[in-house]
């Protein structure tokens, strides 16, 4: 437990200083394998244990889906790779479908390219600073229990803290994006969205299996 515990503080010290490249310092008009190495670099600063790794078949998908602009002659520009990085952070806590809004209003809307994903890189690097304080605050009280039952309960307790924070802030922010999505998302983002959850809910039952055999 001690050894997994320290693990958890060298991450969420990792986190708490984690910063997303400036949108100028993003690679312009790179292949694809350039842009999938460049993508997962910034994603495996901030994700572990690569939930959110990046293929070619996903960036394939959100050009297809029209979420993001197709490449010219294969190649991609800083624009098309600061949105999938958008996509890739943000796909764990809002539907494609509304990340495809919002990429939509960011180039009908917004005059310089780079103001949302300045904006939410600073949204991003805020979140991750709080969420690591507030989870070291428990940890360092976890450290100086010995107590196994009481240091897993505790941890428990700080989880399930941040789940509802989560939970409740994901309701009433999908409740805001489905007031504009359906006037501004194009009709071939709303099947690939449809698709995403057929998807994730075979990879539910699939684990779910898994958990019936432990």
């Amino acid at each position: 437990m001690n050894e997994k515990l320290d693990e958890l503080v060298k991450y969420l010290n990792g986190l708490s200083s984690y910063e997303l490249p400036d949108y100028d310092a993003i690679p312009d008009g790179i292949k694809m394998e350039e842009s999938i190495n460049f993508i997962n670099g910034v994603l495996s600063s901030f994700e572990g244990k690569d939930k959110n790794k990046v293929t070619n078949y996903m960036i394939n998908n959100y050009v297809k889906a029209k979420i993001i602009p197709s490449p010219v002659e294969k190649v991609y520009s800083r624009e098309q790779v600061a949105y999938t990085i958008f996509i890739s952070l943000l796909k764990n806590s809002a539907s494609l479908r509304n990340i495809a809004s919002l990429i939509a209003i960011d180039k009908d809307y917004i005059e310089d390219k780079n103001d949302l994903y300045n904006f939410y890189r600073d949204l991003q690097e805020t979140a991750d600073k709080n969420a690591a304080s507030e989870a070291r605050e428990f940890l360092n009280e976890v450290q100086l229990n010995s107590d196994h039952k009481k240091i897993t309960l505790r941890l428990a307790y700080t989880a399930l803290k941040l789940y509802v924070k989560s939970s409740t802030e994901k309701i009433i922010a999908d409740t805001i994006m489905d007031l504009i999505s359906d006037s501004i998302l194009p009709s071939i983002a709303n099947k690939e969205d449809k698709k995403e959850k057929a998807l994730e809910k075979k990879i539910l039952d699939n684990e779910a299996k898994l958990l019936s055999k432990r």
